[in-house]
């Protein structure tokens, strides 16, 4: 529903281990590339190792044989492959980044915020005050068709005002 526009504006709340990251940030972007190799992604996570790692994942999917047969037009350009930002042949994109971490000049069609906070952050107030200014203030401001993009908020609730319970309350 998301990715046919049906939905804009997604927030799934799972307990740790439960596969959500592996789901929303490395299968759902490599199957949106496959519906449509010209979309634009940005995944966002509280570090940008963990940015990197739902990338290369993302990155072994659409890579592997079995995916190559179903989405035989998708192609990852192989100058513009490194990790921090997979390009497709058909000028699409997936770029990984952190909270907080560079999002200068770039859009996207869908935004996908995996694990905003550390669990040790979101004890501090200004830290969580924080991750909302830069959700209202920078993320939200990246998607090209405000009207038609679509956010994915995915997390454990760690602190009823972590980014989940102010999302909930507004």
């Amino acid at each position: 529903q998301v990715e046919r526009g049906e939905i804009r504006r997604l927030l799934i709340l799972m307990p740790p281990r439960h596969l959500k990251s592996h789901c929303v940030s490395a299968a759902f972007p490599a199957w949106l590339l496959g519906r449509d190799p010209a979309r634009r992604i940005i995944c966002m996570s509280y570090g940008q190792d963990l940015a990197e790692t739902f990338s290369r994942d993302s990155r072994r999917l659409i890579q592997a044989p079995w995916s190559r047969a179903v989405f035989s037009g998708l192609r990852l350009d192989p100058k513009r492959s490194a990790v921090g930002e997979l390009r497709t042949t058909a000028n699409g994109y997936r770029m990984a980044t952190s909270v907080g971490g560079p999002l200068t000049g770039k859009g996207a069609d869908f935004l996908i915020i995996d694990d905003p906070s550390k669990a040790e952050d979101v004890s501090s107030e200004s830290r969580r005050a924080k991750v909302w200014e830069w959700f209202t203030g920078t993320a939200m401001t990246r998607l090209d068709k405000p009207g038609r993009g679509a956010v994915i908020v995915v997390a454990q609730r760690l602190h009823e005002d972590d980014l989940p319970g102010r999302l909930i309350a507004t």
